[in-house]
Order: structure tokens, then C-alpha cells, then sequence
């Protein structure tokens, strides 16, 4: 019997938590807006014992390490570890905008995921699909990475994740097409992004996909230790405008 993994995602607007082993998926998502800190320890409990587990019993604790809401990524990182060390687990941390693209390519309905990698295979049988996945950060600033498919379908990044403006996802679409590779548009940020030709893939991040992602990576023995949980902030500081003080008096 495989053991669960209980994945926690709290880098959103809504906290959730999911509780996931070969056979079934038990899991909860919080009705409050950025209720994070009040709801997420007594979700996990409640989901522990609908599913009729301990904590003892997993297999790792996964948590989403952003990027996204600074304070959600935090929160999720202090539960998972003080939970991981309790129990004595592994943790397995997983990137939103992974998720994001693992969410995506499931969506079979939206696009046809299978015709879309058939299409971008080269003659030495290597998906040359380029997942590009967008997240609203503020303003005219985007998380963005690229991302591509193994054969089980687990997203695997190309280069690094990091934040872009739209003067900069100008310039990576005409390279990209340049390179001719074939694109999915991940996330409903691509929307804002004003230029033909662009249809998103919706995707969305909740601790469902949080969850699958640390399943591959447990699978293939992708843990860390408790403490070495670090948020994936992409930016510490972002530029926030700030008000002249010139015409103010003295």
C-alpha cells in the first residue's frame, strides 16, 4: 500500500490542503480569503481524520514554496516544518508555477495535451514543447518560467524561474518564435498580455497538483530535510512607487 503525501498550498488567495496515496485524494479548500494562519492546522487535522490517517503515516510532507503570496509562503513553510519535524518526515518542495504547468497539461478538455506534444516531437523523439507559464506578481511584473514534459508527463524546468514586465515577455515571444519552437501558454496571466495570438491554458494551483508534483519527486527520492524549506520568493523586494517629498514644506 503506498503511503500518502499531505501537501499543503497556501501561496494563493485560498489555503488548501490534500491528502493524496495511489487509490484516492482527500481534500479541502478553505471558503475565507487569506485565511491562512486561523484555518490551515485545523484543516490538515480534519483532513487527517476523514482519511482515517495519523501524520505518522505519510510518506513526506509537501508544501508549495511559492512564488506567490509572501506571507502565504511563510505560513505554509512553518506548518510544513513543524509538522515534518514532529513526525519525523521528509518534505518534498514544490514550485507554484510547476504546479501551474501540471495543472494545465491535464487539462485535456481545454487542449489536447497528447496532439500537442505529438506535434513537437523532433526526429530524435524529444518533446520540444515549450510550456510557458505566467503569474501575476503586480502591476506590469510577471513570474514566468519555462518549463517542458518528460515521458510521465512531470514538468521539468528549463533554465530558472524569475519576474519579467511586459517589455520583457515582448522580447522572449520574438525569440521564441525565432527558435520555432511550439508553446503552451500557461495561466490566465497571458490575458493581460496584449498581442495575437497568445491562447491560455487555464491553470490554477491548489494543493491537488501541489500534491501529484511531490509524488513524483518523493518517488524519485527529491526530499529535503525539514529545514532546508526555503520560499521561493523569485523577488525580495519589489519596487514599490513611492511618493515625492520635492514640494512638501520643511
Amino acid at each position: 500500500m503506498q503511503q500518502p503525501i499531505l501537501a499543503i498550498e497556501t501561496t494563493g488567495t485560498y489555503c488548501s490542503v490534500a491528502l493524496v496515496d495511489a487509490g484516492q485524494c482527500f481534500f479541502s479548500q478553505s471558503d475565507r480569503k487569506r485565511s491562512h494562519a486561523d484555518e490551515l492546522l485545523s484543516t490538515i487535522d480534519h483532513l487527517l481524520n476523514q482519511a482515517s490517517v495519523s501524520l505518522a503515516d505519510c510518506a513526506a510532507i509537501a508544501v508549495n514554496l511559492g512564488p506567490g503570496s509572501f506571507t502565504g509562503i511563510r505560513i505554509g513553510i512553518a506548518v510544513a516544518q513543524g509538522l515534518a519535524f514532529g513526525a519525523d518526515l521528509k518534505t518534498c518542495a514544490v514550485s507554484a508555477l510547476q504546479a501551474m504547468v501540471l495543472d494545465a497539461s491535464q487539462k485535456e478538455k481545454t487542449v489536447d495535451i497528447e496532439q500537442v506534444v505529438k506535434s513537437a516531437v523532433n526526429q530524435d523523439g524529444r518533446d520540444e514543447t515549450v510550456w510557458a507559464v505566467l503569474l501575476h506578481a503586480r502591476e506590469d511584473e510577471f513570474y514566468f518560467a519555462e518549463y517542458s514534459l518528460d515521458s510521465r508527463g512531470y514538468p521539468v524546468l528549463v533554465g530558472k524561474e524569475s519576474v519579467i514586465n511586459g517589455t520583457d515577455i515582448a522580447a522572449w515571444l520574438a525569440l521564441s518564435k525565432d527558435k520555432g519552437h511550439h508553446t503552451v501558454f500557461v495561466g490566465e496571466a497571458w490575458d493581460r498580455i496584449e498581442m495575437p495570438g497568445i491562447t491560455a491554458v487555464p491553470a490554477s494551483v491548489n494543493a491537488k497538483t501541489v500534491a501529484q508534483v511531490a509524488r513524483y519527486k518523493f518517488d524519485h527520492n527529491i526530499t529535503l530535510d525539514p529545514t532546508d524549506l526555503v520560499p521561493s520568493y523569485l523577488k525580495d523586494e519589489m519596487h514599490y512607487r513611492t511618493v515625492s517629498n520635492d514640494n512638501q514644506p520643511a
